[in-house]
């Protein structure tokens, strides 16, 4: 946001597959499976319980737009240079 750009949620998807009691410890995995390109990026989570039992999956599409018309813009240089490294077989443009 300081560089005049939010990213407010598009869509979000979630399946269950089991329950989550209270007390329980969870980790919630989220993964990037793709350099975003265009205007959006997309998510995907896993939720998984001590016994690493998936417990539920989501998916959250997100739009890079600019604070100060509200318009969609393109995906910040900082933002993709910061993930390329997690995708070293990729090419990536900027």
């Amino acid at each position: 946001e300081e560089q005049g750009i939010m990213l407010p949620v598009l869509s979000y998807q979630t399946k269950y597959f089991n329950p989550a009691f209270f007390d329980d410890i969870l980790t919630i995995r989220t993964i990037v499976n793709e350099i975003p390109t265009g205007t959006r990026i997309t998510f995907h989570y896993e939720c998984i319980n001590e016994q690493n039992v998936c417990i539920n999956k989501a998916e959250t599409s997100h739009v890079f737009v600019k604070t100060s018309n509200g318009r969609p813009c393109p995906i910040p240089a900082d933002v993709i240079e910061k993930i390329a490294p997690f995708f070293k077989d990729t090419k990536v443009s900027l």
